[in-house]
């Protein structure tokens, strides 16, 4: 499972992480290779997402999707 899969996964069964977008998701959660997402313990962090060029093609569209929806 990719980080991006859980976080599909875990927004369909929670509510509580359903107002940040998955830029944010690293802010609050997180991830456990097996477990999938887990909320922090610790207070927030900064997260990151990969860097896309825009000749990546669908890569980036995906990318620039994941920050606005």
């Amino acid at each position: 499972m990719t980080t991006l899969m859980g976080f599909f996964s875990y927004n369909a069964q929670n509510q509580h992480g359903r107002q940040f977008r998955y830029y944010e998701f690293p802010e609050h959660f997180v991830w456990v290779r097996k477990i999938g997402w887990k909320k922090r313990q610790r207070g927030t962090a900064v997260g990151w997402m990969y860097w896309a060029s825009p000749f990546q093609g669908e890569r980036y569209y995906l990318r620039l999707l994941l920050t606005v929806v």
